[in-house]
């Protein structure tokens, strides 16, 4: 009887190891599956965001010698608060421009685009008039930038190209005073 009791015993026991095995092994696959399961919703996350990004980036890219300032026609007339600024673009096709100034501690912007358009603080130069565009492709136009009370500290100008704002292109620091350009 004791024999038996020790072989019940020992079955017991067998049984109970081969279930805390089990259960081990259970536990493990659970844990391999949910890391499996978390690394393909992170892959697919961040392989979004990268696409994404990439996308915009190849709109943008080589474009930095592309769109920028002509800094020989650029200077602020403070007499009449206005700066004049021209554009000249390359050999690209783009949607518009952001052009920004800083100023006194402030800045103003304005977005031209490739159709005609009426701004309130751009016009075209030397004539002031309304009707501003872009440059075509290969070309450049001179404006004026309304609104600007006093000397500018810079303008930086930001090509927009399939919708997508790209990253600044020029910027100038120093502006001349255009009386100074006259002389």
């Amino acid at each position: 009887m004791k024999i038996r009791k020790n072989k019940r015993l020992s079955s017991i026991r067998s049984m109970l190891s081969q279930r805390k095995a089990l259960s081990t092994v259970l536990a493990t696959v659970i844990i391999v599956g949910i890391t499996v399961a978390m690394g393909a919703i992170i892959w697919g996350v961040v392989s979004n965001l990268v696409e994404k990004n990439l996308e915009e980036s190849q709109a943008c890219f080589g474009i930095l010698d592309q769109v920028k300032l002509n800094k020989d026609y650029t200077c602020y007339n403070q007499t009449s608060d206005k700066l004049q600024f021209s554009l000249i673009v390359g050999d690209i096709d783009i949607n518009g421009i952001l052009v920004s100034v800083a100023f006194g501690g402030r800045s103003q912007s304005a977005t031209l685009n490739d159709s005609i358009q009426n701004l309130a603080n751009i016009k075209n130069y030397p004539s002031g008039s309304d009707g501003v565009k872009i440059p075509d492709k290969n070309a450049g136009l001179t404006y004026l930038f309304s609104g600007i009370t006093s000397k500018p500290l810079s303008i930086s100008i930001i090509p927009i190209i399939g919708g997508e704002q790209c990253g600044s292109t020029d910027t100038l620091h120093e502006i001349d005073d255009c009386t100074s350009l006259l002389s």
